[in-house]
């Protein structure tokens, strides 16, 4: 067998054992649409909205710490990076929720919630206050209110 055939058989492998491992998805489980009830689908979900709550947490406390540790501002500026600060924990745990799968016979009803979540993230990220204040069409709004509905206690 030559070097090149060799080097390409080599690499072929590398690629399958990469592909394999990205389908692994670090330990959590992706479901394909539909095979879910809504009770198992809210089961998994309520610890990815607590890890998510706790994240982003975390994440309000650091941001206060650096900007203003004395957590006492009326600064725009300071207020829109300690708000800016938890949007990543919230996408974490909206990726982490539509990686579970949509739960079978409501699959467009909670696509609506994350989409509406996706939806305030860029908003709040083109426009920070409405991270504090928000309206009533803002998508972090429409998101809570619909997922509370549903069943999605504390996710955004």
């Amino acid at each position: 067998m030559t070097s090149c055939i060799r080097s390409l058989i080599v690499g072929l492998g590398v690629l399958v054992l990469a592909a394999g491992l990205s389908a692994c998805g670090g330990g959590e489980e992706t479901l394909p649409a539909g095979t879910l009830t809504k009770k198992q689908f809210l089961a998994k979900a309520t610890p990815i909205c607590v890890e998510g709550a706790k994240e982003a947490q975390q994440a309000d406390e650091a941001a206060w710490n650096r900007y203003q540790p004395d957590h006492i501002t009326q600064d725009e500026v300071v207020l829109n990076k300690i708000s800016l600060a938890l949007v990543p924990a919230r996408e974490k745990a909206v990726r982490r929720l539509r990686a579970i799968g949509l739960p079978k016979g409501e699959e467009k009803r909670v696509d609506e919630i994350l989409t509406a979540a996706e939806e305030g993230f860029e908003e709040g990220r083109d426009d920070p206050p409405l991270l504090r204040e928000g309206t009533k069409e803002f998508g972090l709004t429409r998101a809570y209110e619909m997922g509370t509905r549903y069943g999605l206690e504390g996710c955004w």
